[in-house]
């Protein structure tokens, strides 16, 4: 019998957990050791006690930040009969009903819907699964939706897709120069080659931290520096800055695409293929006109594109 198991992400799930339960737990000791010095030291006990307070509501935080991440990310495995939340075992054939995309409730300190499945029992007891939480999130997806829909004797989502005669090319994007994110990572850049090259060239330690320094500015930058193309029936991601790696997506394998928010950061563009693999883009150059034009542009190959940013 075929299992499948899930496998946590390291770059969504013990990369953030790890830098956040970092800082609740560094800024814990930091407040709380000084309140000690300071009762101590015989200095103001308003103040040390509060700082102490504060310390270990910073330490219930990191506490709570880990069993959020792992309470929200449950070790999963399935074959054709069960599906298993860490211990808890649910028979396939108590699943009720199954949405294999949209955003679901991921409960934390910081409350933030996170794309994902949901999964319906028979007692309305919901369960999910985060697309970006698992690196084999589509492997579970694609299993699910062939067991439920075998088992509930109906046939598989039928899509539309209309293709396209029109060899224009169509670009979607804006001018990084005009875009806080593209003015700081040249500005930045600027300045770091000052830095080198008015420095002390025979300090190997000095540019060897600069440079490093300038790689972890373009890997987090150009991120964000993302712009899209449509030519023929094909959908492209290109970079701003590292404009020659382009990314290709055929729009026939295309289930979905979500336009999502990302708090405060840009906005974010989510590709959701036929076999449920799902992939995001940001795009801090596009202004929401440019992201409405896109997005009629994808309509018309009878795309499903789900708008949760733009307005």
């Amino acid at each position: 019998m075929k299992t499948i198991v899930s496998k946590r992400r390291f770059s969504k799930f013990y990369l953030p957990l790890i830098i956040t339960s970092f800082l609740y737990f560094a800024l814990g000791s930091l407040l709380v050791s000084g309140a000690i010095f300071s009762l101590n030291e015989d200095k103001s006990k308003d103040n040390s006690y509060f700082f102490l307070v504060v310390g270990f509501i910073f330490y219930i935080s990191f506490i709570y930040n880990i069993y959020t991440y792992f309470n929200n990310t449950p070790l999963i495995k399935l074959n054709s009969k069960n599906i298993y939340f860490n211990n808890h075992n649910y028979l396939i054939s108590e699943i009720n009903k199954i949405n294999l995309s949209g955003k679901q409730p991921f409960n934390h300190i910081i409350n933030l819907p996170k794309e994902g499945a949901e999964l319906i029992f028979n007692d309305d007891k919901s369960r999910y699964i985060f697309d970006d939480m698992y690196s084999n999130t589509w492997e579970i997806k694609s299993f699910l939706a062939e067991i439920f829909e075998k088992n509930k004797g109906t046939s598989p989502e039928h899509i539309n897709y209309i293709s396209s005669d029109d060899n224009s090319l169509y670009s979607f994007k804006g001018h990084q120069l005009l875009s806080f994110t593209g003015i700081s990572f040249w500005s930045l850049a600027i300045f770091f080659l000052y830095i080198i090259l008015a420095g002390n060239s025979d300090s190997f330690m000095f540019l060897g931290i600069v440079f490093s320094l300038l790689l972890l500015l373009l890997i987090c930058i150009t991120s964000f520096m993302n712009y899209f193309q449509i030519l023929n029936n094909d959908l492209i991601i290109v970079n701003h800055i590292i404009f020659w790696k382009k990314e290709l997506y055929n729009m026939q394998n295309i289930r979905e695409i979500v336009f999502e928010q990302n708090g405060n950061l840009p906005n974010i563009l989510r590709i959701i293929t036929h076999d449920f693999k799902s992939k995001t883009f940001s795009a801090t150059t596009l202004s929401n006109k440019k992201w409405l034009d896109f997005k009629h542009k994808l309509e018309e190959y009878d795309i499903k594109v789900r708008n949760e940013s733009v307005y």
